[in-house]
């Protein structure tokens, strides 16, 4: 059996205590190679707001619930009903008002948008029950999720933890399961966090985006040659979430360069403060 690298783990567990220099910030790492089956944390257990994180049960709830029920599928809306009590930023004002999106393109602009209006649709039509059912057949047992009380438009509010993100991409990375949802993880809007610095034309990037005051993450899985490295990076109360973002790259770049890999592709969901269902 091929053991991990000699000096992998102090290296990673380094770099994981220079990313937890400042309160406020948890991890979980993976890496999955032939022979080689780590893990590694920081906090990983502690709860901090879920944010757009729940954008992910909200999606796979709708995606299950289409695969049971095949009219539903086949669900429409204008864009001027979806933005009719949305008053917040979202893609959909780039369409015509009369364009009717149908359940798939709601589900793939949830998650690699992060869309709010279409979230807010999903979460309307098919309920906060459903989306508990995906948290827990995902295997999350510390995330909470709940309606914010007066916030009709769809504020979808919560807290997990980063072995938890984890066990949320893992579930909607699962193309058996869930092919529309971790088909648009593949699609979704590039940022500067995991993996730092590159470029479409490097590698298939994965990721939606959107950063609110004092709390930002980032969930990601990694294709490395041979095997996967899996990544959270969970934060809240951060002076600065840009460099927190910075520093979550940095601290992937690290872990790579522990194990001496190279990224292939990358599946990513990013989280941030507000947990509106319609916020990046």
């Amino acid at each position: 059996m091929t053991s991990v690298p000699t000096g992998a783990e102090e290296r990673v567990l380094a770099a994981l205590q220079a990313f937890g220099r400042e309160p406020g910030r948890s991890a979980a790492i993976r890496v999955v190679l032939p022979g080689v089956d780590w893990s590694a944390g920081l906090d990983g257990d502690v709860a901090r707001p879920a944010a757009s994180l729940l954008k992910l049960p909200l999606a796979m709830a709708a995606e299950e619930a289409a695969a049971a029920d095949d009219s539903l599928m086949l669900r429409q809306a204008s864009v001027a009903e979806l933005l009719a009590h949305w008053h917040e930023p979202s893609v959909l004002r780039a369409l015509d008002p009369d364009h009717r999106l149908n359940l798939r393109e709601a589900i793939r602009l949830t998650v690699s948008s992060s869309d709010g209006a279409a979230a807010s649709w999903l979460l309307a039509l098919f309920g906060l029950a459903r989306v508990d059912q995906a948290v827990a057949v995902s295997g999350c047992e510390a995330t909470s999720l709940m309606l914010s009380p007066g916030s009709p438009g769809g504020a979808l509010i919560g807290q997990t933890t980063a072995a938890d993100a984890l066990r949320l991409l893992g579930a909607a990375v699962d193309e058996s399961r869930h092919p529309i949802v971790a088909g648009a993880l593949k699609a979704s809007t590039l940022n500067s966090r995991i993996p730092l610095g590159v470029r479409r034309s490097d590698i298939d990037v994965a990721h939606k985006t959107g950063t609110l005051r004092s709390v930002a993450h980032d969930v990601a899985l990694l294709d490395v040659p041979g095997g996967q490295v899996w990544l959270a990076f969970l934060s809240d109360a951060q002076h600065d979430t840009l460099v927190t973002g910075y520093e979550m790259g940095l601290c992937t770049q690290q872990v790579l360069g522990a194990f001496d890999l190279q990224v292939t592709s990358s599946r990513s969901a990013v989280g941030t403060e507000g947990c509106r269902v319609g916020r990046g």
